[in-house]
């Protein structure tokens, strides 16, 4: 009799346990939300908004980190390596579909090691030169960087960003060959420009907004096809003259591949409608974001499609970081 008691405990304890592990995703811990760039850029800034909500939406804490490094790759390869519970993810930008062909040697399969969860928002970037400089529209810069070609610079926030992919797309549309300067964020470049060290940078609207609304830095124009609600009267590259030009940064959240589906689509669902909120929707606008809305599948035909298209253009550039 003792042995049956000790017996059924021992079942009991067994059942607690399978219980507890099974329990419905979100619930059985907080989870990770890593960033590959440092606090306070659009990134980071576009995470914590959704964080916030989904913390809210699904009653859980989703936290965010930050793990800058390598162009994003540094956390990129501890998503892919993370055990594809659904507790540890990403919010990822258009710098991983670069790296995918940019990096010869990486730790992770951009196409193979994730589970594309969701596209939050895109972002046009905004050309701005200091102030001082006798230009104010992109053609007349064009002019004078053909006449200047010792000041000819843009600055970026490193090989792959957008901002890179904008200053290249230029000196290919407009046959010049502005230098790039990196740095290691964008606001270290937008201090350069700033400052007259560097004559140029296409930076990210949110970054670039609050210098430009102060004086500190004069605008030319947005990367996106369509004109910015942010700022209206500037008008877009292609209005400038370059039909093609239409680049914007986009945030999304991936997993680990493998996370179940239903917990895939669960916190596809809930990112949707947190993005949808009135007053998310005011906050991503005040950072010069475009909510995005698609399934986990369109995302990941999204990442695939990037994937070819900036690999196409780092091919014919033929630069390489590693």
């Amino acid at each position: 009799m003792i042995h049956f008691s000790k017996a059924v405990s021992a079942m009991v304890l067994a059942l607690g346990m399978v219980g507890s592990a099974s329990a419905a995703y979100p619930e059985a811990q907080p989870v990770k939300v890593l960033v590959g760039y440092t606090p306070g850029g659009t990134t980071d800034l576009v995470a914590r908004i959704v964080a916030k909500g989904l913390s809210d939406e699904l009653k859980q804490s989703f936290v965010v980190e930050n793990k800058p490094g390598a162009s994003n790759n540094i956390a990129m390869t501890d998503v892919a390596r993370a055990k594809p519970d659904g507790y540890t993810l990403i919010v990822t930008t258009i710098a991983s579909s670069v790296n995918a062909t940019l990096f010869k040697k990486l730790n992770y399969d951009l196409k193979k090691d994730f589970s594309p969860v969701a596209l939050i928002a895109k972002v046009p970037n905004v050309l701005v030169v200091n102030p001082k400089l006798p230009v104010n529209n992109v053609k007349e810069l064009v002019e004078y960087v053909k006449k200047n070609k010792d000041k000819a610079t843009y600055a970026s926030s490193g090989i792959g960003s957008s901002q890179f992919l904008c200053g290249e797309q230029l000196n290919q549309d407009a046959d010049t060959q502005i230098l790039h300067v990196p740095f290691k964020g964008s606001a270290p470049g937008l201090t350069a420009v700033m400052a007259g060290d560097v004559l140029m940078e296409f930076d990210n609207m949110p970054s670039a907004w609050p210098f430009i609304s102060s004086g500190k830095l004069k605008a030319l124009a947005v990367t996106s096809k369509e004109k910015s609600a942010v700022a209206p009267q500037l008008p877009t590259m292609i209005e400038s003259g370059f039909k093609d030009f239409d680049i914007s940064s986009w945030f999304g959240v991936l997993a680990p591949a493998g996370m179940p589906k239903e917990d895939v689509e669960l916190l596809n669902k809930a990112i949707l409608k947190v993005v949808a909120k009135p007053e998310v929707q005011k906050q991503l606008a005040d950072q010069g974001a475009i909510p995005q809305n698609m399934t986990p599948e369109q995302f990941g035909s999204f990442i695939n499609d990037e994937v070819d298209r900036w690999g196409a253009l780092i091919t014919k550039l033929g630069v390489s970081a590693n």
